[in-house]
């Protein structure tokens, strides 16, 4: 995730398994500043959201946990 981009980016890998390819930026803007990104071993990608980081005063829902289908 990328936290002043506000998305998740996808890396294309090149046959290399090392080479990277395309960035493509998924759920730009949707949910925030974006924390961490995990895939689980099923269908889902987790992510987390710092929107507060102690700046300002914290209100309920500025900071999840998001559960998507992986794309």
């Amino acid at each position: 995730g990328g936290l002043r981009g506000e998305a998740v980016y996808r890396a294309e890998i090149g046959a290399d398994g090392v080479t990277i390819g395309k960035l493509s930026a998924l759920y730009q803007g949707q949910f925030g500043r974006i924390r961490a990104v995990v895939a689980s071993a099923g269908k889902y990608l987790y992510i987390t959201t710092s929107n507060t980081d102690g700046r300002g005063d914290p209100h309920a829902g500025d900071d999840k946990i998001i559960r998507l289908n992986l794309p």
